[in-house]
């Protein structure tokens, strides 16, 4: 225990004696610790005197010497100034003090390389997780944007980069799938152009020499032969009008009786229109409409003396009907196509009718019709067969029903219903 007692004066005269005790487990630690290292504490006061030491010869007589320096090539000092103007010193022999410093640099190194190995190790981690992975992406897109191939599987050892490296693999392939397709569908549409640009050439050809026909049976008296001349010529003009693939009502049917006139060459049968005034049907429709109609007719339900009619009804919206006297379809046929075109056909149902192919033994006419009508009047048509096989002549035959409003646009009819 270390007690430290000091005299004062009060302002009133009187002398206090003032007593300071430290505690001995609390004093006793440094001192311990000091003891470990061989060296001694020395505690001198403000004139330099030394007061206390634990040196050991207890007397310290040899320390004033060490603190001036004088035996440094032994010990080393460390001073400490306090405040109530005593110094603290410890004592350090040089041999223990080389040790110690040596030591310490020897524990600095040590715990720089742990630290080296750990940011090492970080670095590394980052690399293959990070910095590695990012490479191959780089490199995969630079496949995407070339027209490298390349069939190796790229690894990163990491599943979720391999993943959307997986993933980038697929998207490259469906790249080029597409460019290939438009690549080919780009050498389909160049062909197609030729042929259109053919099919302008030979078309007109046969048109002059149609009036060159024409000119030749009107000189020769054969009005039978100028009739039809005029009528597969006229018939010709209306199909290569490229101008659009709509017309209006009194157009179809100008056309419909021309392609009559050739086929009452061929067929016995008889032809009727039942329609209102001109001004009535100057409305909107498909181009061929009627035509694949009558012909399925006459292909399909020919017989002799057959009648064909042609109804045509103009009210809220259009009715049109085709009816013949033929020979009718069957009921498996009928019923057939009549669930491949229901009446009514909203959009969402479209995948479930069946496709036009599946029409057996019509051919691509009635598929024509209805591809018309779909594009021309979305889902706003009524469409329906009716027929009877083998009744009595005065019913049987076929009847087609086509209902679609009445629309505006393309110059005609500028009085009709907008739809």
């Amino acid at each position: 225990m270390l007690i430290l007692n000091r005299t004062e004066t009060l302002p009133n005269g009187k002398t206090v004696l003032l007593s300071i005790e430290s505690g001995f487990y609390s004093l006793l630690a440094p001192i311990r610790s000091v003891e470990r290292k061989s060296a001694f504490l020395a505690i001198t006061n403000a004139s330099g005197e030394l007061v206390y030491t634990t040196y050991a010869d207890g007397s310290g007589t040899g320390i004033p010497d060490i603190l001036a320096g004088k035996q440094n090539r032994h010990y080393r000092s460390m001073s400490k100034s306090m405040s109530q103007g005593w110094n603290v010193h410890i004592i350090i022999p040089e041999h223990v003090y080389i040790q110690d410093f040596y030591q310490s640099l020897a524990d600095i190194l040590v715990s720089v390389l742990i630290i080296a190995a750990f940011v090492a190790l970080i670095a590394v981690y980052f690399w293959r997780s990070v910095y590695s992975p990012l490479r191959l992406f780089d490199r995969q897109l630079e496949l995407l944007l070339s027209d490298e191939n390349n069939n190796t599987q790229m690894h990163s050892s990491i599943p979720e980069y391999d993943h959307l490296l997986h993933k980038i693999v697929l998207m490259q392939r469906q790249i080029k799938e597409m460019i290939r397709q438009i690549i080919q569908q780009e050498k389909t549409n160049t062909k197609i152009q030729i042929e259109k640009l053919r099919a302008q050439i030979n078309p007109h050809f046969l048109l002059n020499t149609l009036n060159t026909v024409h000119w030749m049976a009107l000189m020769n008296g054969q009005d039978d032969i100028d009739t039809i001349t005029q009528s597969l010529s006229h018939l010709l003009s209306y199909n290569l009008d490229k101008e659009s693939v709509t017309t209006n009502l009194d157009k179809e049917l100008g056309a419909l009786t021309e392609y009559i006139q050739l086929q009452k060459v061929r067929y016995d049968f008889r032809f009727r229109i039942d329609k209102p005034a001109e001004n009535d049907l100057n409305y909107p429709c498909p181009k061929f409409l009627l035509q694949p109609l009558v012909e399925n007719a006459l292909a399909h339900g020919y017989q002799p003396g057959m009648e064909i009619l042609v109804r045509i009804q103009v009210d809220d919206s259009i009715h049109l009907t085709v009816s013949d006297t033929g020979t009718g379809m069957e009921a498996e046929v009928l019923a057939r196509i009549n669930s491949l075109y229901p009446p009514s056909m909203p959009s969402s149902d479209q995948s479930s009718a069946g496709t036009k192919d599946d029409i057996p033994q019509f051919g691509i006419g009635l598929a024509y019709v209805m591809n018309s009508l779909h594009a021309f009047y979305a889902d706003r048509f009524y469409f329906h067969i009716q027929s009877l096989e083998n009744k009595s002549l005065e019913n049987r035959g076929t009847i087609v029903t086509i209902d679609f409003p009445k629309l505006k646009g393309n110059g005609y009819h500028v009085k009709n219903t907008d739809c």
